[in-house]
């Protein structure tokens, strides 16, 4: 059902489970173009722009082969939500992930490029304090094959390094341990399925966005690091890292998030954080909703006083 600015109802529809249009009424000569589950329906070729693929509603199977189906292969590479359109939705022709959406190749030199979805960058953006619209920007990457950066060990670990032209044109790289799904992958460092440990390091690189506008763009940005990074491995009382001024700044966000965790789990919900981000058929209005009576309870804790007095007195 479909209404104008005054309220007033302008197009009914009815669909079948899979998205055909049983009965379509109009009050006005307007055909919105958006239909079932807010797709855009190509009227030249009567199929659903779903972003990765499209979507024939009557015959209800994909064109095109889902680029995950090596993931699923009991539901085919054609087929729409398992053939339980009632229970689930495919949002954008793929399998989708609790954290990221992917948008484009080639980006940065990188094959397949991530953003984050709506839901998990308002959590980073409460935890950092980084603009929201900062964070959506940002593209994630895998680290290729023949490429330096970053140099960390994905069998130790892994790690992740924030690269960019600006604040709002930028990508953070991490290594492939975080984008395979065995756990037992890289040494027991598969983080694919790990929505915590995503969040974590996310709520960190996040953190270095802003000082890529303070330094006035990318060679600067990196000069700047590369100079601290030395200057701290000549001093035998420093983590040349860690001890880092703006690597500190950064962390404050992963030590509110990994607070933030805490608190759910222990206060609110066991796994609360993990379980809202992983099931895929929640909404991101909800998780945003979620989050925000969540975060308000941990901003009244002590547990939330305590860890910003902390951080306040460091910065004495």
């Amino acid at each position: 059902m479909y209404t104008d600015t005054a309220g007033n109802v302008s197009q009914f529809v009815w669909y079948a489970p899979y998205g055909e249009a049983l009965i379509d009424e109009h009050t006005t000569t307007y055909e919105n173009p958006f239909k079932f589950s807010g797709k855009e329906l190509d009227d030249i070729t009567g199929l659903y722009d779903h972003g990765a693929r499209n979507r024939n509603p009557i015959t209800a199977v994909w064109y095109g082969v889902d680029e995950l189906f090596e993931k699923f292969p009991e539901s085919g590479p054609y087929g729409y939500c398992g053939g339980n359109p009632v229970k689930y939705f495919d949002p954008d022709g793929r399998a989708p992930d609790g954290l990221l959406t992917k948008v484009n190749d080639g980006v940065f030199g990188i094959e397949n490029m991530y953003k984050i979805k709506a839901g998990a960058a308002h959590l980073l953006s409460l935890v950092s304090g980084v603009d929201e619209y900062v964070i959506r920007s940002v593209y994630i990457g895998k680290k290729e094959p023949g490429h330096y950066v970053p140099g960390y060990s994905a069998d130790g670990g892994g790690g992740a390094m924030t690269l960019g032209e600006s604040s709002t044109y930028s990508a953070i790289i991490l290594t492939p341990n975080f984008f395979a799904d065995e756990p037992k992958a890289y040494k027991s460092h598969g983080y694919g399925k790990n929505q915590i440990v995503w969040l974590s390091i996310l709520s960190h690189e996040v953190g270095h966005l802003p000082q890529i506008d303070d330094q006035d763009g990318l060679w600067s940005y990196l000069g700047s690091f590369s100079k601290e990074y030395m200057k701290n491995l000549c001093s035998k009382d420093k983590d040349w890292h860690d001890d880092v001024p703006r690597e500190k700044q950064a962390e404050i966000g992963k030590r509110y998030f990994v607070d933030f965790n805490n608190y759910v789990n222990d206060n609110i919900k066991k796994n609360g954080l993990k379980e809202l981000f992983k099931d895929r058929k929640i909404p991101q209005s909800i998780i945003i909703n979620k989050i925000d009576q969540w975060w308000f309870r941990y901003t009244q804790s002590k547990e939330y006083k305590n860890l910003k007095q902390s951080i306040e007195n460091e910065n004495k």
